[in-house]
């Protein structure tokens, strides 16, 4: 959804333009308000391939708030790698004579166990300052990862889930109804035939978006990204 569109669903849902609500030119920066809380929240993922570098993947051109995690995209073509243990097992099958080569081949398999046991394949660190993604890596070794991470979002239209659609206009809806009930409130019309809705509107107003909040805390263990 567009801007226009969030402050044109709020303005209906306090019954503009039958209704007048006289906080129409402040919609669109509680939306902007909206947007900025619940983006914190957001989970919404992108996929990028990008070539494999042992000195850091640069990630400048793609805004990369969080990488949720990393998988390789095809298998490489296995070439010859003499001082992984893989190779040499497969090097030690095929052949029926003894070399000085595989003569350390059960001290290498240990080798091999301790380095798995020291690192994981495809661990990974995003320096975000840097945005640099530096990913370990075990034979075959890749040409390519495909990264799955989170964006950060700089306009309300960024956001395309409508999971967290719903949470920005419920909010939104929630600020405008506390906002105009403050400003119909302001005076006390005691002496007149018709009141205004504003304490009401408040009420409304605050008891929806401390739902909103709770829910979004509530679920934030699970939402929130761990790299």
């Amino acid at each position: 959804m567009t801007r226009q569109e969030y402050i044109d669903d709020v303005l209906l849902s306090l019954g503009f333009p039958i209704v007048e609500v006289e906080i129409q030119e402040l919609v669109g920066k509680l939306v902007d308000k909206a947007f900025r809380e619940v983006s914190r929240y957001v989970t919404e993922t992108h996929f990028v391939t990008l070539p494999y570098s042992k000195t850091g993947i640069d990630l400048t051109d793609y805004h990369v708030n969080a990488v949720e995690y990393i998988f390789r995209p095809t298998n490489p073509a296995k070439i010859g790698d003499l001082t992984d243990v893989y190779v040499l097992s497969s090097i030690y099958t095929n052949t029926t004579s003894t070399s000085t080569l595989l003569s350390d081949y059960f001290t290498r398999t240990q080798m091999h166990q301790l380095k798995s046991t020291m690192s994981t394949d495809l661990d990974f660190t995003y320096d975000k300052a840097e945005r640099k993604l530096y990913v370990n890596t075990f034979y075959p070794y890749p040409t390519k990862l495909t990264i799955v991470y989170i964006p950060e979002f700089y306009d309300v239209s960024d956001i395309h889930e409508m999971f967290w659609v719903n949470y920005i206009q419920r909010l939104s809806l929630a600020f405008a109804k506390e906002t105009l009930g403050r400003v119909r409130g302001k005076y006390d019309l005691s002496s007149s035939l018709y009141k205004l809705d504003g304490s009401s509107l408040v009420s409304e107003g605050i008891a929806e978006r401390d739902a909103i909040r709770e829910e979004l805390n509530e679920n934030s263990d699970i939402l929130f990204p761990i790299d």
